[in-house]
Parts: structure tokens; sequence; C-alpha cells
């Protein structure tokens, strides 16, 4: 459970008509001068008729009075509060019991700003009683039952006898739920605790039945005939002992649902800070589905909803419906979910909440839901589970059903409540801006797929050669980048070889990449220039564009070769700030193929130099590699640590049967790709 009065203290303010007409004196002092403001006729009885607005030190004096007047002044200082017993009057005749009264001053608020609450109750005792400590056993019961009011100013105050009558002192009879018709027993009174509270509630109210721990707990407690009606109430209860034994309870009962509603909805949005940043909406409803469980219910699942290459369904649009398990939270000790995370089919609630975008609730016996409502797996579940009711909530961003959250208890534990829903409610409509967010951003990234995969051809067959290539997106952030690869074959009989990377993780840097391959591949296909001098067209032709975009790039042009001392091919290449080819030679240690002083400057920054070309030849069995930076790039490694770590896989790969195993075994270089990845492979046969 989650108080929220622990996180933002309450300054309680006393009400002086709460105790009109009750058996306790009760008086505020107000201002540097401690003049009684406000009073009920019994402290005014009590007190030998302190008016309203008389100061303190005029009317408390003499040796009777005085001691209060000393511990009024005390607490008004910022004292801790203070007990004072004071003789009322003088006894009627020779052995009469003569009046005594316990005065408690405590510092509170009132409307009329700090105060010092005097809260006075009666008793009598014999003649020649002079020392506090030698009163009678009436005193001291008395003096303990009116204790409590000094830790809390009460919106019911009610005392218990040992047989389980409660007695309401301050408030209305039922402001106690089902509390006032059970026995002082633990066993008795958990029947109007709610079973989820009944786990930690049972020792501490024990303890208090034992009288030794005074409670102070908020609960859930029974207020209806309904299963689900329960209300969060602060019970504190003092035991009043006499000879070591409990004779009572005096406590007091405060309403604290809308304390805990505001603590716990503030409980349960902490918990999903993590939600805007979450990379894909799997994760995100993942993340909602576990922040609930077990504070407000026992099982909460989030379903992804998508209507064929779409997230989310329009009721407008004919479609058909695909569902995925996006998220689950169980409490502990329940039995594995029947729902698996992909291929199955809703039930009709389910269904019906999706299509009608309105919520819907099933409240029924534990373990026996209604059949036809449920599919068959969850309604297994439900009966073993002994499940009391379920709750099916939509969520709605832009008129489409984006995900279908349900929560139920087991174990029958009562059904989530009116209160309980509408929190979860509210809960979820915190969440459409974040989901909608990255509901845009996924969106978007299966477009930027869509559109970049579109870019990447076929590779072609050429006689000699075996080629693979993979691309690999970002998984840890709902975008996309501009990386692609591409082979083409030149009319000659020569192959263009490139691969590239646009900076940018948008719909936009893959659009780039689209325009720049074509641009390329139609500047190099005739074959008349070679690779640098088709970069440097490239350059020029996105200079005129005024795109001002970053592009890194390896253009070759591999060619074959029959003659007197070699039968391969020869590549050349022109690296525009690209990482290095690797070279993986038959016979000979990887390699990369690095120019003297470095790379040429990247693509786009107006560099007016011609580009040089580099030259390799590849014999048969030789592996040439062409990659971008996510294959070397990880945030938390150093670069050339990586790059040695590649230059290892790629020398340990040459016993691959083919370039496709070449591939898998370098991408095991990359755990969790934080950028994009594409990868090209040949090898000479």
């Amino acid at each position: 459970m989650v108080d929220g009065g622990d996180r933002t203290p309450t300054v309680r303010v006393f009400d002086i008509g709460s105790l009109t007409g009750s058996l306790v004196g009760a008086g505020l002092v107000t201002g540097d001068s401690l003049r009684l403001t406000e009073s009920n006729s019994f402290l005014r009885d009590v007190l030998g008729g302190w008016g309203i607005g008389q100061r303190a030190d005029d009317v408390l004096t003499g040796d009777r009075l005085r001691p209060l007047l000393d511990a009024l002044v005390e607490v008004a200082r910022g004292g801790a509060p203070s007990r004072v017993v004071v003789a009322v009057d003088e006894p009627a005749g020779q052995g009469a019991a003569r009046r005594y009264a316990v005065v408690n001053c405590s510092a509170t608020r009132s409307r009329h700003g700090p105060a010092v609450l005097l809260l006075a109750s009666e008793f009598r005792g014999p003649i020649g009683v002079t020392d506090p400590d030698g009163v009678s056993a009436t005193r001291d019961r008395t003096l303990r039952r009116y204790e409590a009011l000094l830790s809390a100013i009460p919106q019911v105050v009610w005392s218990m006898s040992l047989d389980g009558e409660v007695d309401i002192l301050v408030g209305n009879k039922g402001d106690l739920g089902d509390f006032q018709r059970r026995e002082s027993t633990a066993e008795a009174w958990m029947e109007a605790v709610h079973p989820k509270d009944r786990v930690w509630f049972a020792p501490q109210w024990q303890a208090s039945a034992d009288g030794r721990a005074i409670l102070n707990a908020v609960i859930r407690v029974r207020q209806g005939p309904q299963p689900n009606q329960y209300w969060h109430v602060n019970i504190v209860a003092v035991p009043v002992m006499h000879d070591g034994r409990v004779t009572e309870w005096i406590g007091t009962a405060t309403d604290a649902e809308t304390r805990w509603r505001s603590g716990m909805r503030e409980h349960l949005l902490s918990r999903m800070v993590a939600l805007p940043a979450a990379g894909d909406l799997r994760t995100a409803l993942a993340t909602a589905a576990s922040s609930v469980v077990p504070e407000l219910v026992d099982v909460f699942v989030v379903f992804q909803i998508q209507q064929a290459d779409r997230i989310g369904f329009d009721p407008r649009n004919s479609a058909p419906l695909s569902v995925t398990r996006a998220g689950m939270a169980l409490a502990e000790g329940l039995p594995p979910s029947p729902i698996p995370d992909e291929n199955f089919r809703l039930g009709p609630l389910a269904l019906r909440t999706i299509e009608d975008q309105q919520a819907q609730r099933l409240v029924f016996a534990p373990g026996r839901p209604p059949e036809g409502e449920l599919s068959d797996g969850a309604y297994a579940w439900f009966c073993q589970t002994q499940a009391t009711g379920l709750t099916m909530m939509p969520v709605v961003i832009d008129g489409r059903t984006v995900a279908l959250a349900g929560a139920a208890n087991c174990r029958g534990n009562p059904p989530p409540s009116d209160a309980d829903t509408a929190l979860l409610g509210e809960v979820l409509n915190e969440l459409r801006e974040p989901l909608r967010r990255t509901s845009e951003l996924e969106t978007a990234r299966r477009t930027a797929l869509t559109l970049q995969r579109s870019f990447l051809t076929d590779l072609p067959s050429v006689e000699g050669v075996e080629m693979a290539a993979v691309y690999q997106p970002a998984n840890t952030a709902a975008e996309v980048g501009g990386d692609w690869y591409d082979v083409t074959q030149l009319p000659a009989g020569s192959i263009a070889l490139t691969i590239g990377d646009v900076a940018g993780h948008d719909l936009r840097a893959a659009t780039m990449m689209g325009r720049v391959n074509s641009m390329l591949r139609g500047i190099a296909y005739d074959g008349a220039i070679g690779p640098a001098q088709a970069m440097d067209r490239l350059d020029r032709a996105l200079d005129s564009l005024h795109t001002h975009t970053l592009i890194t790039a390896v253009h070759g042009v591999a060619t074959r070769e029959h003659d007197h001392d070699h039968d391969g091919w020869c590549l050349t290449f022109c690296n525009a700030g690209h990482p290095p080819l690797l070279i993986v030679p038959a016979h000979a240690p990887a390699r990369y193929l690095r120019a003297g002083d470095g790379p040429d400057p990247p693509l786009g920054v107006s560099f007016t130099e011609p580009r040089r070309e580099e030259h390799c030849r590849l014999s048969s069995g030789d592996v040439l590699i062409l990659y971008t930076d996510g294959l070397v790039e990880e945030p938390t490694a150093d670069i050339t640590d990586r790059l040695a770590t590649l230059l290892a896989l790629a020398d340990a790969a040459r016993d691959a049967a083919t370039p496709d195993e070449i591939l898998t075994r370098l991408l095991q270089h990359v755990h969790t790709p934080t950028d994009d990845v594409a990868v090209l492979a040949l090898r000479i046969r």
C-alpha cells in the first residue's frame, strides 16, 4: 500500500464544533497572550468559567491552576504535549469523592492560526488525594482513553469494549463501516478488512489487542453488501490497560480515501517515468503493465493492436485485426498465463472493447466466469485462479484503439472497485501522450525501414564471385538511419560496389540515402569514369542541392583481370570519410585497406580537392568486407579496440562455407546495436 500522507505532511485544522455535546472538554488558546478563542461548556465548567477572550494568566491563578498555566506557556513556545491533573472543586462533604480533571495540552492549528488545543476529561477521587500519580484507577483509565486524541484530530472517535461493542463518541454511526459489527478478536475484525490488506494488518491488530502496541494503519474497510465496496480509512486504536490487562480500546477513524488515491496515483506515475523514452510501443506497454501489479490488481495485461501495416484499430477500416501481447504482470504465486505472445484469438468481450472503444466489466463469483465471453485459454485460467472479475479498457489515440488493457483480481480477492477502475483509467489516460509519441515514432520507423529496404536491391549474380549483404536496424530506439549498400553490374562486365551512411536517424535520412544512391549509380553506370571522379561529381551535385547533409561512403569498381601474373579481380575504390574496407586473404592475415594519410573528407563538406583512389587485387578465396560504422562503434567502447576485435573475427571466419555465414559471425560483434548496421561481403571463387 502507498500512503500519500507520508509524502506531503498534512496540516490538521481543529474544529471545536466536532466535540460539541461530548463528554470531552475542548478549547483553543491562541496568540502571544494565550487568550481563549473557542471552547465548549464542559471545559468552561471544569476550569471555573474561563470566558472567551480572557487571557490565561488572568484566569489560571492560584496553586490549583498555576501548573496548567505553566504547561500552556511551554507548549505555546514549541514544547512537547503536556498533561496536567487539576482539582475542579471542593468535596461536598466528609468522605465524598473530589472532582478532578485531566487536561491535555498540544500544539495545533485553527482558523485563528497557531493554537494550543486543550482536551479535558473528568474523574472523581477520594478526599485527600493530592499526588497525581496516586489517584484512583478510574482516573488512570480516563487519562489513557483520551491520550489517543493527541495523535490525530479525528472525524470519528470510538471506543470498543472487550466483548466487541463499538461506541461512537464523536461522529456518525456507520462511519466505521463493517467494523462496528465485529468482535474485538483479530480474526473477527479481519472479515471487514479487504483480503489484500489482511496479511499485514492482522499482526498489527493482534499486537494492539494484546496491549503490546498502538495501532495506526490505513486499510480498506468494507462499506456495504457489494463485494467490491471498500473505502480507505486511517484506523488508530490505543489499548487501555489496567493491572496489565486490556480493558477496552479507544481510537479514531479518519477518511483516508482521497489521500490514498492521490498517493497511489503519484506512485504509479512515478514508476512509469521511463515510458516516454521507451524504444518501441511494446516496451512502453509492458512498462505500464508492470506498474499496477500488485498495488491495484493481481493481473494486468496489455495487448498491442494493429490493422494491416498500421498501429491501432480504426472502426472505419475493414482490414483484418492483428493482436499481440505487449506486456503482462502477475501477482506473486499465480500460475503462468495461457496467453501466448502472438497468434491467438481474443474473446468476444475484448473484441467489443476494441471495436466500441468503451470500457467493459464483468463481475462474477470466484472462479466462475461467464461462458462465451472469454477465449478458451483465458476462461480456464480464470477458473483455476479463482478470479472474481475482469475489466477491459481501450487506449484510444486519434480515433484508433492502439492498445487494450485487461485487469483482474484472483484468489477470491474482490474485483477492482469503481474507484480502482477510475484510477486505472486515469493512469491510462496519463499515458496517452507518451503512447502517442511512441506510436508516431514507430509508425515513422516502419515507414522509413520500408523505404530504406526498397533501395537495397537484390544482389546481382556475377560469375566468379559469391556475395551476401545484410541490413540490421538499431533496436534501442524508434529511429532509422541512412545506411545503405549497393552492388551494380556495369555494361563492361565490371561491378560497382558502394557502402554508405547518411547522417541522421529519421525519415529524412532514409529519403536522402535513396537520392544519393540513385545519383551515384547513374553517374557511375557507364563506367567511363573511375570511382574518384564519380565521387567528385556526386559531391558537386549534392552541393547544388544545398542539402547540407554529411555523408560517408566508399565507392569502388571491381574489374576482372586475366594476365600472366594475376588471375582474379582488381578493386579500385575511393573512401570519403568512411571506416576502412576489410580484406581477408585466402593465405594471409586479415587487414584493413587504409590510405597512407587517412580517407578523404566526407561528402557534403564542400571539399574542393580532387579525391584519391586506392587499388587492391583480389585472388581466389579472398574475402572483401564493406561495412558501416554501426558494426564497430559503441558508446562505451574504444573504437580502436572494436576495430581490432572485428579484424580478429574476420580472420577466424575465413573457413566459413558461405558469405552469409561470414556475416552471421561478424554480426556477433554487435550485441545491442545503437546504430544501423549495413554489411556487404564478397568472396572470389
